[in-house]
C-alpha cells in the first residue's frame, strides 16, 4: 500500500504479488480499491502483480476541486506512468464506471495485454443510456451529492442480485465518497466530456473481455448483442452488478486464465 502524487493529488494504491503480468484494477462510482479484496486475498497474487487505485475523492485518495471524466482518465494515465507500468504486461480490469474510465484512458495507456470490464456497457457519443442501462429509479443516487442513509442503502442494494443481503461495505464506501464527485461526474457526462467508447472498442489492438451478471439491475445485457460489440461476453448466472464479489471464485478463475 502507498500513495502516488498525480498533479498534486495524493492517490492511494494497494499492491500484492510479484508476477510478470500486472492486473490493474479500477473501481466504480462511489466505491474503492477495497471492493477488490476477494481478488487481492486470492491465489491471483501467486501468479500476478495486482494493483488497485482509489480514484480521487474515494477511499484514501485526495478529493479534487472539480470532477470530470477527462480529469479522471488523465489521473489513471498518470498512475500508469508513476508506477512504471509496461503496457504490454498489463491487463486492465475495470468495474462499472471504472471500466468506462479504462476505455476512455486506453489511448493514453498504449498497447495493453488485454482488458476486462464488467458492469460497463461501452457508450457511443452521443450516448444511449436508455438502451444501455435498465430503467432503475435508484440510479439517480449515483449522481447526487449528499445522500441520506436510506438513499445509500437503496443504491447499495441495486449493486447485487435480488435477495442479496445489504452490503455494509458498499454502504460505507458510498458514504465515504466525496459528495461533489457524483454530481460532478453527472454534469461532465451531460456536457459530452467523454469519448466514443464504441469506436474505441472497435479499434482496440488487443483483446477485450466483458463479464456480465445475468441478474444485473443496472446494465441491460441485451445491449452487448444489439450493438454487436466485438468482445467475448462471459455471463455470470447468479450475479448482479458485482460478480467479482458475488461469484468471486469463478471471476478469479477467469482472470487467472488470461495470464
Amino acid at each position: 500500500m502507498g500513495f502516488l502524487k498525480i498533479d498534486e493529488t495524493k492517490i492511494f494504491y494497494r499492491e500484492v504479488g510479484q508476477g510478470d503480468i500486472t492486473l490493474f484494477f479500477v473501481h466504480g462510482n462511489s466505491s474503492s480499491s477495497n471492493s477488490f479484496i476477494k481478488q487481492f486475498e486470492s491465489k491471483l497474487a501467486d501468479r500476478f502483480r495486482l494493483i488497485a487505485i482509489d480514484l480521487p475523492g474515494h477511499g484514501n485518495s485526495d478529493p479534487l476541486s472539480q470532477y470530470s471524466v477527462s480529469k479522471l482518465t488523465d489521473c489513471i494515465a498518470g498512475c500508469f506512468k508513476a508506477l512504471n507500468l509496461s503496457s504490454r504486461s498489463v491487463i486492465g480490469v475495470g468495474h462499472s464506471f471504472g471500466g468506462h474510465l479504462l476505455l476512455e484512458a486506453s489511448p493514453q495507456l498504449g498497447h495493453l495485454r488485454s482488458m476486462v470490464i464488467w458492469g460497463t456497457p461501452p457508450l457511443g457519443n452521443p450516448a444511449r443510456p436508455d438502451i444501455a442501462f435498465q430503467p432503475n429509479p435508484n440510479v439517480q443516487y449515483f449522481f447526487m451529492g449528499e445522500l441520506s442513509d436510506l438513499q445509500i442503502e437503496s443504491a447499495a442494494l441495486e449493486l447485487f442480485a435480488e435477495g442479496t443481503p445489504l452490503s455494509r461495505a458498499a454502504c460505507e464506501e458510498m458514504r465515504n465518497t466525496d459528495p461533489k464527485f457524483r454530481p460532478g461526474i453527472g454534469q461532465s457526462l451531460q456536457t459530452g466530456d467523454f469519448l466514443d467508447e464504441l469506436k474505441i472498442v472497435a479499434e482496440l489492438p488487443y483483446p477485450l473481455v466483458i463479464f456480465h451478471g445475468k441478474k444485473d439491475k443496472l446494465v441491460n445485457g441485451e445491449y452487448f448483442q444489439e450493438f454487436q460489440i466485438s468482445a467475448k461476453v462471459q455471463i455470470f448466472e447468479h450475479s448482479g452488478h458485482c460478480p467479482h464479489i458475488e461469484e468471486s471464485e469463478k471471476f478469479n478463475t477467469l482472470l487467472m486464465q488470461l495470464g
